[in-house]
């Protein structure tokens, strides 16, 4: 499964955001899927707008979204829930060093 790693960047420092995820892409990487990290897919520190219109193009290419701590206070994130949910992909929760499947 391609799965796209989605989380808060805005606020954080991009280099230790770009290692979370990276983090995050390589142990979905161990069990056998496609990470897909979004930090990973266009230069750090472009504009927002730029960011998440490259993000989106990702997304949309995936068959799962996987929320990281923090997700539910992200506007980017809650943009890419929507998306991701009206495209019908599953919504996987990292909660520490487990996810669940809720949707």
């Amino acid at each position: 499964m391609r799965i796209y790693v989605a989380g808060p960047i805005t606020g954080y420092d991009l280099e230790e955001r770009l290692a979370f995820f990276r983090e995050k892409r390589v142990e979905l990487e161990r069990q056998g899927h496609i990470g897909v990290n979004p930090l990973e897919c266009h230069p750090l520190g472009i504009p927002w707008e730029a960011a998440l219109k490259a993000d989106l193009q990702e997304l949309v290419r995936c068959d799962a979204i996987l929320l990281t701590p923090g997700w539910e206070r992200s506007r980017g994130v809650q943009l890419e829930l929507h998306v991701a949910l009206a495209l019908g992909l599953k919504v996987i929760i990292w909660e520490g060093i487990h996810a669940t499947a809720p949707w």
